[in-house]
């Protein structure tokens, strides 16, 4: 399962070289998903505390933290 068709056609040629059957699943459910607006230096602070804290941020800790 891929979201890119040309990774598909890749593995398949990959198992029709070593003569396993392939069967390959496109997914293209997430094109239609809500893409966040994201913020860098947000994003800076969520890796921050994820370096040190090894811990990921949710949207409404990081809110918190600013």
């Amino acid at each position: 399962m891929d979201d890119k068709r040309e990774n598909l056609h890749s593995v398949e040629e990959v198992c029709a070289e070593l003569g396993i059957d392939f069967i390959g699943y496109e997914f293209t459910g997430a094109y239609s998903l809500h893409q966040p607006e994201l913020n860098d230096a947000d994003e800076q602070l969520r890796v921050q505390v994820l370096g040190k804290e090894l811990h990921w941020l949710t949207d409404a800790e990081l809110k918190a933290r600013n």
